[in-house]
């Protein structure tokens, strides 16, 4: 009802598997990629996360959009230097380890990337992303495979931290995060 109603639900064929977040994200960017010609930014967001509108809006609109680093935007709280999670099998960050060897051998640690329960791209970026998806194999961890290897490492995409964003993993619910920007 509230997709006839409204027209603001978006229902893809899809398992709902953290897993499948990948996928989900990539259908998301193709998505706005098609409906939304105007917009210059796509924020990716959890539900479960607060973002401080005033301060988010404020800060995009200082990024020139005719300015080289628009083209090629992604940025959030930016993660260097990470492990993968290759020893617990419960975790939902789980990485297999045959995965893991396939999608990068040549390192012990993730690729920089920047962190999924909040990141802003530029829509310049948005095509890029789909189209360098096509050639980096599927991960597991959104987050790492469409900030860390599709953008930073498929496309050399410099992460830019976005200044005053942080996590409070604090949270009183199980597996909340809170992205703040003040």
């Amino acid at each position: 009802m509230e997709a006839q109603l409204h027209g603001d639900l978006i229902i893809e064929d899809l398992d709902e598997h953290y897993s499948n977040l990948s996928i989900k994200t990539l259908r998301m960017l193709k998505w706005f990629s098609n409906n939304c010609p105007k917009s210059r930014y796509l924020i990716k967001t959890d539900d479960d996360v607060f973002i401080h509108v005033p301060e988010m809006l404020r800060y995009i609109q200082s990024i020139e959009p005719s300015a080289p680093a628009y083209q090629n935007y992604v940025g959030g709280l930016v993660h260097e230097g990470r492990s993968p999670h290759t020893w617990n099998s419960f975790s939902k960050w789980y990485v297999p380890s045959a995965l893991w060897r396939e999608a990068k051998a040549k390192t012990s640690s993730l690729p920089n990337y920047v962190g999924g329960p909040c990141y802003v791209l530029s829509a310049a970026v948005v095509p890029k992303l789909i189209d360098a998806s096509l050639q980096v194999p599927v991960f597991n961890l959104e987050d790492v495979y469409v900030t860390g290897l599709i953008a930073n490492e498929f496309l050399n995409i410099e992460l830019q931290q976005i200044p005053n964003m942080y996590e409070d993993r604090k949270s009183t619910r199980l597996n909340s995060s809170h992205i703040t920007i003040s």
